[in-house]
This record gives structure tokens, sequence and C-alpha cells, in this order.
């Protein structure tokens, strides 16, 4: 049913260009995705581990690397969706699919409160770099978005923990409605692409090309994350660098990045949550046949003893 939400808000807002109107509105559900997102999280203590920084490291990287490479062959506004895409942090719905698939959401909920505070430390020195937007002020303005993108929601998420007993109660709606929040987001952002691309008269090579881009990153973020880590958090930190808060970085592109730039952050949507669904649906499989197995063995240990 939520895949169906977010698959039939890109195509709705694909044909709602006038839904660029309203994406000033972008902006307060933002604030009210993150402030539900960090009312789920605390930091564990306990699963702090040392690849959590090369997680962070490798999300810059990939990010400018990324950027550097496509610059070098002259695609200018396709270098700003690979920026925009690679440099996302961990998603804090990371920690929901790596409980899923039977890993530790400790690690994952430090991975999401690093890279995500990191990474908004170093946005706004990055963003004038890779846009080449060095107006007076460029840095304050990021700077002042920013704070107020994380900063109010993580402040307002503390203060809901510490004094209010009964948000553990209302969690799952603010929940359910976070996740109907971001299906419009993404019917808002994809109608504003929209309009863009109907001015512009974009080519479907161009879409093409950001969609197969994507698509490489998204590859390498899960399979670099499963290199950083030994084998026991390998799925864990895949999971950290390959599921990204796009919906953080999709706000910075439209806001300080080209039109194109956009749709990097939102193709990747589609790429993470397809193998987040193909890999609980393996595990569900191999859990399934492991019960048949156990079932089979204690068949064949009650017709021995009989």
């Amino acid at each position: 049913m939520k895949t169906f939400a977010l698959f039939f808000a890109m195509v709705l807002g694909a044909l709602c260009p006038w839904a660029e109107r309203f994406s000033w509105l972008i902006r307060y559900q933002l604030i009210f995705m993150m402030f539900v997102s960090m009312l789920q999280v605390r930091g564990c203590k306990t699963d702090f581990r040392r690849s959590l920084l090369r997680i962070f490291a490798a999300n810059v990287f990939i990010g400018l690397g990324s950027w550097a490479l496509l610059r070098w062959f002259g695609k200018g506004d396709l270098a700003q969706a690979a920026f925009f895409t690679g440099i996302s942090p961990t998603a804090a719905a990371a920690a929901v699919v790596v409980s899923l698939l039977g890993g530790s959401a400790g690690y994952t909920v430090n991975s999401f409160l690093l890279t995500n505070f990191g990474i908004a430390l170093l946005m706004p020195l990055l963003i004038p770099f890779v846009t080449g937007n060095t107006a007076d002020g460029i840095m304050g303005r990021v700077a002042t978005d920013i704070l107020i993108i994380v900063g109010i929601p993580a402040a307002a998420a503390f203060l809901s923990r510490r004094f209010w007993k009964g948000y553990r109660e209302v969690l799952p709606k603010l929940k359910l409605t976070s996740f109907y929040s971001w299906a419009f987001m993404i019917f808002l952002i994809i109608g504003k692409a929209s309009a863009f691309i109907r001015r512009s008269h974009v080519s479907l090579l161009v879409l093409g090309e950001i969609a197969l881009m994507t698509l490489l990153i998204s590859i390498l973020n899960f399979w670099l994350g499963s290199l950083l880590e030994n084998r026991y958090r390998k799925r864990e930190s895949s999971q950290c660098l390959g599921q990204k808060n796009t919906s953080f970085t999709i706000f910075l592109a439209l806001t300080y990045g080209c039109p194109l730039a956009v749709l990097g952050p939102t193709f990747y949507v589609v790429w993470h949550n397809s193998w987040n669904g193909l890999q609980i649906r393996f595990r569900e499989k191999r859990m399934h046949l492991r019960a048949e197995r156990r079932k089979k063995m204690l068949r064949e240990n009650s017709a021995c003893r009989d």
C-alpha cells in the first residue's frame, strides 16, 4: 500500500505541473518529517563503532567524487544531481529495515545521528562550491535553512522526549502522518520538476542518464557499505550507506541546485526502496525454508524414537 502511494504520488506529480505553485509547503513538511524521525531515535552508546566514521566519510566522498567526475566530462547539471544524491545521509527508516533483516537497530540509529548532523554542518561550505553560487551571504543562508530544518526538529524532539510522557502513544499516528506527508512532498517535487521539464523541453535521454546515474550510486552505496564493517555488522553498514534521507537533500537541491539536481535524490527513492523490498522478501523466504527444515527434522527425530 505504501509503495503504491509513493508510485501514485510520482505519477500524479508528473501529470500536474501546476503543483509547483505549492512547492513552498515543502519546507514545512520536511520540518515535520525530521521531527517525527528524531522523535523515534536515541543515541546507542553500546553500538558505536569506528565504521560509522567510515560511513560518514563515504557519504562525503561519493557525493563529491561523483560530482567531480561528471564535471570533468562536462555534465554540470548531472554532476549536481549526483552530488545531492551521493551525499544524502542515513535515513531514520534504515533502523526499521535493519530490524526486519535481523540486524542491530542501535548501530543504524547512531549512523542516522552522525551522518545527518555531520553533513548538515558541511553543507554550508559544500553547496556554494558545488553549485558555483558565490553570492554574498550564500553560506549564511544555507546555514540558516539547515538550522531550521534540522536544528528546530532536533530540539523539539529532545524536549518532547523529556517532558511529554505520552509521546510514545501518539508516535504510530505521527509516523503514519509523516509517511503521507512524504508522499505529498514527492507529489510537489515531481510536479515542480515536471513544470521545469515542460518549459525547458528536457529530453528523455537526460532523464534516462539521471535514472542510470542514481542506480549506479545506489549499487555502489550498498556494496561499499557492506565492505566498511566486518561480517557481524555487514548488513547494518550496507543499509546505513545505502538507505538515504533523501528528503533532506531534495529540499537543498530544490533550494540551491539547478532544476535537474532534485531529480537525483528523487530517482534514488525508487532504487533504495526497491532493494529494501527485495532484501526483506529474500529474508522471509530464507526464514520460511529454515522453519520447514526444522519441522522436517523434528518429524524425523520423532519417527526414529517411535
